[in-house]
């Protein structure tokens, strides 16, 4: 048999800055430093000692800047970018716009935002060491290169006791990466990411809301191949379809319960041929304020003690609870 070994720690140090020029137009800009030391082995128990790993170094630099232009409660305009120097993968530039309008007249809420976006591979993904002979790393990977669009529509009803929202997304992942059929991590040609974002919140009598929230998300990947040619084919561990909903009560700003149901569709697992099934689960949570400094908590998974699984064919706990508190120094 064989144990795996793998350490990862990060130190990161930021700077953020704040400045209000006038009543409409603020500035947010800062720098950030992240610096990643990582390993990993395989040890053999018998013995055999230890199999070659990795130890990898990586210090990443980023200043950003972001300007928020407000005007009267009804419109906001955001406009930012990011630089980042990576000691491993280069430059990178990306920048994100951003904008909305408030019709106060039919309590219409309009929103719309387009952003780029850079994925570095993790350490695993580039040099984990094989476990029992079996390789899913690779060092070749290059970084994936994101392009993301949403608009959405947000409608108050009944003086906004009834809320209502939908949002269309697109997002556009070149060099995009996910494990190939062979096990192994590998970038592919595109990923194609669209959909509709429902939500819906209702605040009811005795203390009483509910919250909905849909996604519908088509999603797949085209490959180019040796041929030149395009292969379309379905994105992995992704389900097209997602479905919450939470039943909240709030008693006497004391206590504060949630029962919730989550529904997840069928996804297409690591080789895109086989599927790890739909699965149903009910949680239930509370939050008790004991006083102003101290809360208790508790919390139940899985109350249907359903055999599912989120990730195939890796099993999933079964009925679960946990109990905890959050102390706040005020």
């Amino acid at each position: 048999t064989t144990r795996s070994v793998s350490v990862d720690r990060t130190l990161t140090m930021d700077l953020q800055n704040n400045v209000f020029l006038n009543n409409n137009l603020s500035l947010l800009f800062g720098v950030e430093y992240e610096h990643q030391n990582a390993m990993a082995h395989e040890s053999a128990d018998q013995g055999f000692g230890v199999n070659e790993g990795y130890h990898a170094l990586v210090d990443n630099y980023a200043g950003y800047l972001q300007s928020i232009f407000q005007y009267q409660n009804r419109l906001i305009l955001t406009a930012g970018f990011r630089k980042e120097f990576n000691t491993a993968f280069g430059n990178v530039l990306t920048y994100k716009l951003e904008g909305g309008y408030n019709f106060e007249s039919t309590g219409t809420r309009l929103n719309t935002s387009f952003a780029t976006g850079f994925r570095a591979p993790t350490f695993d993904e580039l040099y984990f060491p094989a476990v029992d002979g079996f390789l899913s790393s690779n060092p070749s990977l290059i970084p994936e290169k994101i392009k993301s669009f949403e608009i959405g529509l947000k409608q108050g009803f009944l003086n906004n006791r009834l809320q209502a929202g939908l949002t269309f997304f697109n997002t556009v992942t070149t060099n995009f990466i996910q494990s190939n059929e062979s096990f192994v991590t590998d970038n592919f040609g595109k990923f194609f990411s669209q959909g509709l974002e429902t939500a819906i919140n209702i605040k009811l009598p005795q203390d009483l809301s509910v919250s909905i929230n849909h996604t519908w998300n088509n999603h797949w990947i085209d490959e180019d191949n040796a041929a030149e040619s395009v292969i379309r084919r379905p994105a992995i561990r992704r389900a097209k379809h997602k479905f919450r909903a939470n039943l909240n009560h709030n008693w006497n700003n004391k206590l504060n319960s949630l029962l919730g149901i989550y529904v997840r569709g069928e996804t297409f697992d690591s080789n895109s041929r086989n599927n790890t099934g739909a699965f149903t689960t009910i949680r239930a949570a509370f939050k008790y304020k004991y006083n102003k400094n101290l809360a208790l908590t508790f919390r139940g998974e899985n109350l249907l003690d359903e055999d599912y699984e989120e990730i195939g064919p890796f099993g999933t706990a079964g009925i679960s609870g946990y109990a905890g508190f959050i102390y706040s120094f005020k």
